[in-house]
């Protein structure tokens, strides 16, 4: 559990320590772990996030309604799919076996976008669905479907956020 968050600046090598001390002199007796990151953007979450909310789930909807009677598929399952067909396969040795397998997650930015435009000319190629590019996404009518469906995710968490707040608020009493 994250007991104090904060940020550590260095200037010409010399830390300033300020809020940290004051983080930790706030800690309770006991033993911590500590983990420092830079705070440059992720590129490759955004390529990600392109790829599950949009290709990949647009790709089970449009599959799911010319299949009606075939149990439909996943995301999930479309990404497994996926990443074996099209991710570069990674390799390691382990205790003197060479052990394949496929990590796109762990990929830089550019080769996940690389990627997720195989699915999307595979998609369109093999069953005539059309993925919006990033760049549709800004237009109508992609951008008012994109902002619902965004906003749609948040619904079940914000009830359900809300419901154990009235519900704290009122043991509170």
């Amino acid at each position: 559990m994250i007991k104090k968050k904060g940020n550590i600046s260095v200037v010409g090598g010399v830390p300033d320590l300020t809020e940290l001390n004051e983080a930790l002199g706030k800690l309770k007796d006991g033993e911590y772990m500590f983990v420092f990151a830079n705070t440059d953007k992720n590129r490759a979450l955004n390529k990600l996030a392109y790829l599950h909310s949009v290709v990949l789930r647009t790709i089970a909807e449009k599959l799911a309604e010319s299949n009606p009677d075939d149990d439909p598929v996943s995301p999930s399952e479309l990404y497994r799919y996926f990443e074996e067909k099209f991710a570069r396969i990674q390799a390691c040795m382990i205790n003197n076996e060479k052990y394949e397998y496929f990590d796109l997650k762990s990929e830089h930015a550019v080769d996940i976008g690389a990627v997720t435009e195989k699915i999307a000319r595979y998609a369109e190629r093999k069953w005539g669905i059309h993925i919006p590019t990033e760049e549709e996404l800004n237009t109508a009518p992609y951008f008012q479907l994109y902002a619902e469906a965004y906003m749609n995710q948040w619904k079940g968490y914000w009830s359900e956020f809300l419901s154990r707040r009235k519900k704290r608020l009122n043991q509170d009493e």
